[in-house]
Parts: C-alpha cells; sequence; structure tokens
C-alpha cells in the first residue's frame, strides 16, 4: 500500500524537479522560483483541471451515495476524470513535442529558445498560441461534461425527493 502511494509521489517530484532545473538558466536562480510559482498560479487559474476533475468526480460519489446506485464503484467514479485529466497532460506533451521538433529540425537550441531574458514577442505568442488553444478546449470539454452530468444529477434528485415526500405524507396519512 505504501509503495502504490510514494511510487506516484516521487515519479511526479521527479518530473517536477526536472522540469525547474532544466527550463531555467543559472544566471536567473533568484528570479526563477517566483516567476515559476507566478507562472504556475496564472496557469492554475486559467485552466482549473483539479477543481474541475474533482467535481466531476462528486458526481459519481452523490450518485452513489445519495441516489444509493450501489453498481456504481471507484472506477466508474474516477475514470471520467482521469480521461480529462489525461488528455489535458497529453495534449500539452504533444504540443510541446511539437514545438521542440520545429526547433531542432530548423537548426535552432531549444535551450536559447528557453532564455528568459527573451521579449514578448508575435512569434512567441504564435508558438505559444497552439498549446493554449488546446488545453482551453479540454477544460471547456470538461466544464460542459460537468454541467451537463450535475443538471441531470439533480433532475434525479429533486424526483427522489418528491418520491420520499410522497412517501412521507401518504404514511402520515394511514396514521
Amino acid at each position: 500500500m505504501t509503495n502504490s502511494i510514494l511510487m506516484p509521489v516521487g515519479v511526479s517530484s521527479l518530473y517536477a524537479s526536472t522540469f525547474t532545473y532544466s527550463s531555467w538558466s543559472d544566471k536567473n536562480k533568484q528570479t526563477s522560483s517566483t516567476q515559476t510559482e507566478l507562472t504556475t498560479l496564472f496557469s492554475r487559474s486559467i485552466f482549473p483541471v483539479h477543481p474541475l476533475c474533482a467535481a466531476i468526480q462528486s458526481i459519481g460519489v452523490c450518485r452513489r451515495d445519495l441516489e444509493k446506485e450501489k453498481h456504481i464503484q471507484l472506477g466508474r467514479i474516477i475514470l471520467p476524470s482521469v480521461i480529462l485529466h489525461g488528455t489535458f497532460d497529453f495534449s500539452l506533451m504533444v504540443m510541446t513535442f511539437l514545438n521542440m521538433y520545429n526547433i531542432l529540425s530548423n537548426g535552432g537550441d531549444p535551450a536559447a529558445e528557453m532564455d528568459l531574458e527573451e521579449e514578448f514577442s508575435m512569434d512567441l505568442f504564435l508558438e505559444i498560441m497552439p498549446s493554449l488553444l488546446v488545453a482551453l478546449g479540454v477544460v471547456i470539454v470538461g466544464w460542459i461534461y460537468f454541467v451537463v452530468g450535475s443538471r441531470l444529477q439533480k433532475a434525479r434528485l429533486d424526483a427522489l425527493d418528491i418520491e420520499e415526500g410522497a412517501a412521507l405524507i401518504s404514511d402520515a396519512s394511514i396514521v
């Protein structure tokens, strides 16, 4: 049990530290952590994948516990969130790969392309825009899935409330 928890934590920590230390040059060590933190905060605000996955999972938990659908188990509860999060991560990684492939195929140096001293330009904006649009598209699809699922669940819960209210009224009239 401990290994199943520690292994993903270790792998994700290794991935995060590798990204942090390989992405920023040594001359920017002082500003790199602040800039990394602000960039992470900004991107997580624009692309709220984790809260969206939690909201989608809550639909499954409510369906199992409140609607008393016992056939819904853990796998069915987390599967939509796993697919959403995996698609989001995969799309970002594919876009990064394509960008790096483009840089390397044109004889460029990826390390030079990631220089923090570079001013923001329209070329840089056009390189980043496809990644942002794909990520935003995945988040929008996840949000639509959540809205539709929560509205269907609200209708089912309202019907359960009416059914339970009618049962209470009939029980009270018998007494």
